[in-house]
């Protein structure tokens, strides 16, 4: 799915704010600083994964970093 800002509000939108909400995200639209500032806003971390169609870029957008290594063949 790529990125559009109503997506995004509404995923925020139906988080649970009494828990440490991450989101994944599949499409490399998704790795853009306003993603990261909206989500940062709403306390909600931003997850990176290390797979080959994705930006390996390593962001932290709030106090935890979370990843997921899901491997690259080379």
């Amino acid at each position: 799915m790529a990125f559009k800002e109503a997506k995004l509000v509404q995923i925020v939108d139906a988080m649970d704010s009494q828990f440490k909400n991450i989101v994944a995200f599949r499409h490399e639209c998704w790795w853009n600083k306003k993603v990261y500032t909206i989500l940062a806003k709403n306390n909600i971390e931003f997850c990176g994964l290390n797979h080959p169609l994705l930006p390996q870029d390593i962001v932290q957008n709030n106090k935890v970093l979370y990843y997921r290594f899901h491997g690259i063949p080379d």
